[in-house]
């Protein structure tokens, strides 16, 4: 089962943005483990936790996602959390489904233009 929470109000003001000296100053750093509704309380209880976070105001990073794995509880299958600053990046792909690392997983599932074959007379 997965549930889905947003971060708490204090986690979306100015003191959770990227310093001036950081290639995204100025934009909304991803919410940390204590930031979601019910603080540590909650996170304690859950067994893994993803963060899901976009720069929407970034002129080069808006059409990217973000996604970093904060807390695996069973890593014995090989399961490990992301490094700081270490994202998978989901790019949008024109809205056609994400790309992830350049690959289009949905592209051989997407209808193809048709192919005109000839015969031989």
């Amino acid at each position: 089962m997965y549930i889905n929470t947003h971060p708490n109000t204090e986690s979306g003001r100015g003191g959770n943005l990227y310093p001036d000296n950081h290639h995204w100053h100025g934009h909304l750093k991803p919410p940390l483990k204590d930031h979601i509704e019910g603080g540590k309380a909650f996170l304690n209880r859950c067994d893994d936790m993803i963060v899901i976070h976009r720069l929407v105001k970034h002129q080069e990073m808006k059409y990217l996602t973000m996604l970093t794995t904060e807390k695996i509880k069973d890593q014995e299958t090989g399961g490990a959390i992301t490094g700081f600053e270490e994202f998978i990046l989901f790019e949008f792909n024109h809205g056609l489904g994400f790309k992830v690392s350049n690959v289009d997983p949905l592209k051989e599932l997407r209808p193809q233009p048709p192919v005109q074959t000839q015969t031989p007379f």
